[in-house]
């Protein structure tokens, strides 16, 4: 079984065991990597590790990977080192050391609606949005742009869209 725990310093506690805490929710940036970390290691056929995730200052969203666990400079940071983990058991099996860190610290796409016959299947597909954002995630983006209304004033009505206000907004179309 993955056990993931984070070593409190400067006062963070991300996740401690399984559970999510101080206002993390389910979908939070790390248990996403934990879920990809626990897939790798079941689509290798290894069992999992126990991977301690500690915060230290540094550059922003980067990561040191040991085979013990993961020394981050932030939460984003933490997600990176777990996704490079998942990635080194899905190739060998095994994690090696290793770190990184952005060479660039805006890495984003944006998407232009422009045809309404076309756009309104995936525009509302709950599941064409949780891949294609997983899809970022795991590619190491943090931006994401959906414009609405260029040249055309369809699928923009403003109740559609739910303001986003920081990293616990997790909904961003009604149901």
């Amino acid at each position: 079984m993955l056990r993931l725990s984070l070593k409190q310093t400067a006062g963070l506690c991300l996740l401690c065991g399984c559970v999510a805490l101080h206002g993390h929710a389910q979908g939070s940036p790390v248990e996403f990597c934990r879920a990809e970390v626990l897939r790798a290691a079941h689509e290798r056929g290894v069992t999992p590790v126990h991977i301690v995730i500690d915060l230290q200052p540094g550059e922003p969203e980067s990561w040191s990977l040991s085979p013990s666990g993961i020394t981050a400079a932030d939460e984003r940071g933490a997600m990176y080192g777990l996704l490079e983990a998942a990635d080194q058991i899905r190739r060998a099996g095994r994690i090696e050391p290793s770190s990184g860190r952005p060479a660039t610290p805006l890495r984003g796409v944006r998407i232009f609606l422009h045809n309404q016959e076309m756009d309104a299947d995936w525009y509302y597909s709950h599941e064409h949005w949780d891949a294609y954002f997983s899809m970022l995630a795991r590619n190491r983006f943090n931006r994401f742009n959906l414009v609405f209304a260029h040249q055309t004033n369809y699928l923009a009505p403003p109740s559609r869209v739910q303001k986003m206000s920081g990293p616990d907004a997790s909904t961003l179309f009604e149901s």
